[in-house]
């Protein structure tokens, strides 16, 4: 979805205009492309250390959560108090990603100075650390603040560019793709709508005069094919079978799949022990 050449492009001008690291995840916070495609050597060196790299994580994931409880964008420092931002990517009014900037000093003597001694808590390699430190863009906060607000205008152009504009002829088939690989996510009309760039009739009459039948009673014969795998195969708990497979309630979950098999989940399992 965010791997075309117009958005490589817009990503690369923005890494050459600030000299930040710029990325794009998805919902679920993964790093789906960046530029430029490796972290800065100061960031590749601290996350050389496994709780050095599990700190970094855990910021970026504390702030794409933020961002996506207030749907606004984020300017804040990291762990080891790198200038760092983030904003949300919608489109339609659904939230498809999230674009990230980052790895930039603050440009003051006394902040460079923090920012060396909280990275040495990690490294045994002082000199290295101050070499890759001084090779970081140095931004004030003011700047931070420009670059964060000339951000929030690329992301809604990514998000716009990002829409998978799918020939009507290939819409089903795309769609049933896409269900197949976010299968344990909620995905809902509009969604679904967003991502692929067409209105919720046409993607309701495309989908059932291809395949037959309704997208609900795809998605939902999907999910009931993966529960009974995974209630076949492994011994997770119910609620976990559930939401593996896109449900948030446990009872609904349990209700659908009576609907579709005559028995509950329990059930299910332990005949299938039996065969």
């Amino acid at each position: 979805m965010f791997s075309s050449p117009a958005i490589a492009s817009l990503l690369q001008d923005l890494h050459t205009t600030s000299g930040l690291h710029i990325s794009i995840h998805d919902t679920d916070f993964h790093e789906l492309v960046s530029c430029p495609k490796n972290p800065s050597r100061f960031c590749a060196l601290v996350q050389k250390n496994p709780k050095a790299r599990a700190r970094c994580l855990a910021a970026d994931k504390e702030a794409l959560e933020k961002v996506r409880d207030t749907g606004k964008i984020h300017l804040y420092k990291c762990r080891f108090g790198l200038w760092e931002a983030a904003c949300p990517l919608y489109r339609d009014g659904i939230l498809v990603g999230y674009l990230m900037m980052g790895q930039g000093k603050d440009s003051s003597c006394i902040a460079e100075q923090e920012i060396l001694d909280a990275a040495l808590r990690y490294t045994d390699s002082p000199e290295e650390m101050k070499a890759c430190l001084a090779e970081l863009p140095a931004l004030s906060r003011e700047t931070a603040t420009a670059f964060s607000n000339i951000m929030t205008l690329c992301a809604e152009h990514v998000a716009y560019l990002s829409a998978a504009r799918v020939p009507s002829a290939d819409l089903a088939d795309s769609v049933k793709e896409y269900i197949d690989q976010n299968i344990e996510k909620k995905l809902t009309i509009p969604h679904l709508c967003a991502v692929f760039h067409c209105s919720k009739s046409t993607l309701i009459n495309v989908f059932r005069k291809k395949e037959g039948i309704t997208l609900g009673e795809y998605l939902t014969d999907r999910r009931m094919e993966m529960a009974k795998g995974l209630l076949r195969h492994r011994d997770e708990p119910i609620g976990v079978v559930a939401r593996r497979c896109g449900f948030v309630d446990q009872g609904y979950f349990s209700k659908v799949f009576m609907a579709k098999t005559g028995c509950s989940p329990t059930v299910y399992r332990q005949r299938k022990k039996k065969d």
